[in-house]
């Protein structure tokens, strides 16, 4: 199997939908460009198949 780690910098009002989905918080909220966002990633597990 294989691990692959997605990772977003979610707006603050899009992280229910980021949770939604599968998402989990990756550390504390943050500014980019006066932009306020939440750091979030989630695991995908692909099996060898998926690969081919």
């Amino acid at each position: 199997m294989k691990v692959d780690v997605v990772t977003v910098s979610a707006s603050l009002s899009s992280v229910p939908a980021y949770v939604k989905y599968g998402f989990k918080f990756n550390g504390d909220t943050g500014i980019s460009a006066g932009l306020v966002y939440q750091p979030m990633k989630i695991e995908l597990i692909l099996s060898h198949y998926n690969q081919l």
